[in-house]
């Protein structure tokens, strides 16, 4: 009967960890589908620019994080507008449904708050790295190929 629980105890948290991490991956996408169709179009400074990618990829991110989340386990058989979706066993936004879907919900919007800083990290991390190596692995700041 434990094995039972533990396995699907970690179904549960596979499933739940899947879906945070595929739906911060769709945002990091359409991030970068966003910051190049902005700059494709161009703007007359760069100050436009960056406000314009700035406002779209909010929007982007905000709707598509908190329909996807939500309508993961939505049963919108009922409404007019089921858009296909019809499967999720909670017919109504109420908090059997919030319960189930909070916890997905609120590990996203904790590993979207805290992905700028490791992405910072890991950017910064690669141009030391690269410039270490520009540099032949010496300290003199001035030295490069």
């Amino acid at each position: 009967m434990c094995k039972d629980f533990l396995q699907l105890a970690l179904k549960a948290y596979t499933l739940k960890s899947v879906a945070s991490y595929s739906l911060t991956i769709f945002n990091i996408i359409l991030r970068t589908v966003v910051i190049a169709a902005v700059t494709w179009i161009g703007y007359s400074t760069q100050t436009a620019l960056i406000e314009r990618v700035t406002i779209v990829t909010f929007l982007c991110q905000f709707f598509s994080t908190a329909f996807i989340l939500l309508l993961v386990n939505a049963d919108l058989k009922e409404q007019p507008f089921s858009f296909g979706i019809v499967y999720g066993d909670k017919g109504d936004f109420n908090s059997a449904f919030f319960k189930q879907a909070g916890e997905v919900l609120v590990s996203t919007m904790i590993f979207n708050a805290l992905y700028p800083i490791l992405d910072f990290a890991i950017n910064w991390t690669m141009r030391f790295v690269f410039r270490l190596k520009d540099r032949g692995f010496t300290r003199n700041p001035l030295s490069t190929k």
